[in-house]
């Protein structure tokens, strides 16, 4: 994969993060609501059967370990395939482990809510497939073999 290609993929994995933003990442059926009125705690469950939540990017949440914004996670899905295109150029030295680790640390993130959707009570939605695919494109570019920024390369006239 030569620079050009690299560049390209990241832009599109920076347009589908900015994308999946305000679009729904997954759809809870049948959740349990409850409140916290002076100490009574009334659930709201099976009151209403047919209910269901839309999670979206802009106000979902994933724990993993600690409780993070899904927003923050696209965002850090968006740097990444940011690094990668000034890596590619001349003008940035962005080491490739700070690539790798905001990488992935925004792919497993973004995976949460996948395996969430699993669990019979929850839907994968377009946001989360979006999200997933801006969280794999730097890996990919990483991943991918072909000329790396700073190496010599030869073209058709200089090896004739």
């Amino acid at each position: 994969m030569n620079s050009k290609q690299r560049n390209s993929l990241s832009l599109v994995g920076v347009l589908l993060g900015l994308a999946s933003l305000p679009l729904t990442w997954m759809t809870i059926r049948n959740p349990t609501l409850t409140f916290d009125v002076g100490g009574f705690q009334p659930q709201l469950g099976g009151l209403m059967p047919m209910m269901a939540m839309d999670v979206t990017a802009l106000n979902g949440h994933v724990t993993l370990l600690f409780k993070t914004p899904i927003w923050l996670i696209v965002g850090g899905a968006i740097l990444a395939n940011l690094l990668v295109v000034l890596r590619g150029t001349d003008l940035f030295e962005v080491p490739t482990a700070a690539i790798w680790v905001i990488a992935l640390l925004a792919g497993a993130w973004s995976v949460v809510p996948l395996v969430a959707s699993f669990s019979g009570q929850a839907t994968p939605g377009i946001g989360l497939l979006l999200g997933l695919a801006c969280a794999a494109m730097p890996i990919i570019c990483l991943v991918a073999k072909g000329s790396q920024p700073g190496e010599a390369t030869q073209s058709a006239d200089e090896v004739a």
